[in-house]
């Protein structure tokens, strides 16, 4: 049975407010956006998106993030993705895979997606029980499968899973927000191999353990 995650944490944003953020990370992703910033300890106060800068990864690989703050106002949504390629340029040439939580009305859905080239793709949409702050959303790449996790009452469930072959290259991962005044802690995930699955991250205390 796999593990998730089966990397650390990369950022947990301890430190001094920046706005915009710049230590470990690079925000806009594309020109023209606005950025996030490092407040209390967070990542996150506007609907954009920032890569963690220091590496790239994949493209067998994984991103996860905990929810600091929830509004409940319609169209807020937190975004992990990952194999990102295209970064600093104006949007036309951006890939990647991503994962939203999303509030629409009253109900909140994990969106699975893709952005090849400009072009966004849904893969698919399944409704779940609203989050709280400390709940964790990640997203894992393994060849063409998808997963969508989810952490809820101290325990990671995968969500759904789905199979897309568009994206196949290494890239940068990160986090993306829509409306303002949200917020993501605890940045984590990495390059995943099938043998790091069944060991749990360093800050874990085993199989479903929080960090």
């Amino acid at each position: 049975m796999d593990i998730f995650p089966a990397t650390g944490i990369l950022d947990s944003f301890t430190g001094a407010n920046e706005d915009p953020i710049t230590t470990n990370w690079t925000t806009p992703v594309f020109t023209g956006g606005a950025n996030l910033t490092r407040n209390t300890n967070r990542i996150g106060g506007r609907g954009e998106e920032a890569y963690y800068d220091q590496a790239s990864f994949g493209p067998d690989c994984e991103a996860y993030a905990t929810i600091a703050n929830v509004a409940n106002v319609d169209g807020d949504i937190y975004e992990v993705f990952v194999r990102l390629s295209g970064e600093g340029g104006a949007g036309s040439g951006r890939t990647q895979y991503y994962l939203d939580l999303g509030l629409s009305g009253a109900v909140w859905s994990f969106r699975l997606g893709k952005v090849v080239l400009g072009s966004l793709t849904g893969l698919t949409v399944v409704t779940v029980t609203g989050p709280t702050a400390g709940d964790k959303i990640g997203l894992r790449v393994m060849s063409n499968r998808l997963e969508a996790w989810y952490y809820q009452s101290g325990v990671w469930n995968l969500i759904t899973t789905v199979f897309d072959g568009s994206i196949g290259t290494a890239g940068r991962i990160g986090v993306a927000f829509a409306n303002s005044g949200l917020y993501l802690d605890d940045f984590g995930g990495g390059t995943f191999t099938a043998s790091s699955a069944n060991d749990p991250p360093v800050g874990t205390l085993g199989r479903g353990a929080g960090w």
